[in-house]
């Protein structure tokens, strides 16, 4: 008996399936041809997959005798051998759709062996998308096949940490109230890796009505083309006045960075007037879209650059866009510099300047569990950095607090003047910071090393972001320290955030708490 399984891990098998405990996986063998011209003999487990890690589809069992089967373009077929719960991958070819033959031998002990061939069909799934590591906003023009939480994002489920929709949110081990995943509609997703999301299901029609009323709207992208956002949002004209999206913010007037609408993406669109949107009813030509082969043949979607000059910042889902004009030294910026925003010691966004004229635009991201950020109300550190001569100024802002405080999706118009202080940056390559034991009981270790005399902040956070206890908050000597957390008995268990700060570094840990 030999066992086929289209899935992600072997514990999905569970205890069901009959292995007979007198094979031996290591007299086994099998044979794997492509199309008749390339056969390879692999013993035990080949290790990885020709399509960058794509993930794999809903599990299905083939018992006794191998079948014909269908996978999509990314999925990973699995062979399980009887008496073991180890496995064979193979992998079509990322580029290839259409008939591949798969032959195998089994020579297994005291069994006369044999062969035998089976024919795998490979079709495109409905959409395929490249993620990056961290958070990404994602839409698609498909209505999935399964549109449970695992089901749809069947493709990215091992490297999906968590999840943000219009509908509820999901936190991998400590949250779900998101019950369905849909097309048409806008989703923020944190990975722990990169991963390529295959959606499986039917295409939703560019001429699909959706209703949208007064407010803010999380919306899909229901074309193949990106389009100038004015021209994909043509049917509704005149009847919304932002759109935010992960690469860029549109504002009506001609403010912002976003310039169009692409495929895979999802948008935070702010409606002033009832309408219904129809995509087919777009203006102008599509974009040229560039094909990344390494992709499965994907749109190659730009993202954001989280690391920018000096500065490095963890891009979330929340943020408000900063722009004006700003001088250094009574001269306007230029191309090349660069404007950070920071929150404490924290940077939480920064952003090349692209001319000379002397302005600027940047998004301050908020703080989203388990990345730090601003939270609502604060008023934001801005700092230049001047490429020419590598110098870092602290800017005044020409405004009141008042007009520069932090708030999602909204928009500041703020001038900048520098200097008003020069900073001398640290290296943080040397700084090191543990806690132990994790999860814990009781108390929590909290261990640092610090290569030289410095202001240092531990503080402990919640999941949902708030400020549990500071635990120090004084200058610190160079070498290694230790401090304890002792939670009190009105501290409930569960995940909790340890960050360590000093100077411009910061570090956060995950610790469990279980009482």
């Amino acid at each position: 008996t030999i066992w086929w399984q289209i899935g992600t891990s072997d514990s999905a098998i569970g205890d069901s399936l009959y292995r007979p405990t007198e094979f031996s996986l290591d007299d086994t063998c099998i044979t794997i041809s492509a199309s008749g011209t390339t056969y390879a003999c692999v013993y035990g487990i080949a290790d990885g997959d020709t399509c960058g890690d794509c993930a794999t589809a809903i599990v299905t069992y083939l018992p006794d005798t191998l079948r014909d089967t269908t996978v999509y373009l990314g999925q990973t077929l699995i062979v399980y051998y009887p008496g073991s719960d180890s496995s064979v991958l193979f992998t079509h070819p990322c580029d290839s759709v259409g008939e591949f033959r798969l032959c195998y031998t089994v020579d297994v002990p005291p069994c006369e062996p044999y062969e035998d061939c089976m024919i795998v069909n490979v079709i495109p799934p409905d959409i395929c998308c490249p993620l990056h590591n961290g958070w990404n906003q994602i839409g698609f023009n498909v209505e999935p096949e399964d549109t449970s939480l695992e089901g749809a994002f069947f493709s990215i489920w091992d490297a999906l940490e968590q999840v943000i929709g219009e509908d509820g949110t999901y936190i991998r081990d400590v949250w779900n109230d998101l019950y369905g995943v849909h097309g048409g509609r806008s989703y923020w997703v944190r990975l722990s890796d990169d991963d390529l999301l295959s959606i499986v299901g039917s295409i939703i029609p560019p001429d699909t009505k959706i209703p949208l009323s007064p407010g803010w709207h999380s919306i899909g992208y229901l074309l193949d083309d990106p389009l100038p956002v004015e021209d994909a949002l043509a049917s509704i004209s005149g009847k919304f006045d932002q759109v935010w999206g992960e690469d860029g913010v549109w504002i009506l007037g001609g403010i912002g960075d976003l310039e169009y609408m692409q495929h895979c993406k999802g948008y935070d669109i702010h409606i002033t007037e009832r309408c219904t949107l129809d995509y087919s009813l777009h203006t102008g030509n599509s974009l040229e879209y560039e094909i990344s082969d390494a992709n499965c043949g994907c749109h190659n979607d730009e993202i954001v650059d989280t690391t920018v000059g000096p500065y490095s910042f963890v891009q979330t889902p929340t943020s408000c866009f900063y722009l004006g004009n700003a001088t250094v030294e009574d001269s306007p910026i230029h191309s090349g510099d660069v404007v950070a925003v920071f929150r404490d010691t924290i940077c939480c966004g920064a952003k090349i300047v692209s001319s000379d004229d002397g302005t600027y635009s940047v998004r301050a991201y908020g703080a989203v569990s388990p990345d730090p950020g601003f939270l609502y109300g604060e008023i934001p550190e801005f700092h230049i950095w001047r490429a020419s001569d590598d110098t870092v100024f602290i800017a005044t802002p020409l405004a009141d607090s008042s007009e520069i405080f932090w708030e999602n999706l909204n928009y500041r118009e703020v001038d900048l003047v520098a200097p008003a202080g020069i900073i001398n940056n640290k290296s943080p390559e040397k700084i090191s910071f543990e806690i132990i034991p994790n999860p814990f009981n009781s108390s929590l270790k909290i261990v640092y090393y610090m290569p030289y005399s410095e202001k240092i902040s531990i503080s402990i956070y919640n999941i949902d972001g708030h400020l549990v206890e500071t635990l120090d908050k004084e200058k610190s000597s160079a070498g290694t320290h230790s401090i304890m957390w002792m939670p009190e008995e009105k501290i409930a268990s569960g995940v909790y955030f340890v960050r360590f700060s000093s100077g411009g570094n910061t570090i956060i840990k995950r610790a469990i708490l279980i009482r």
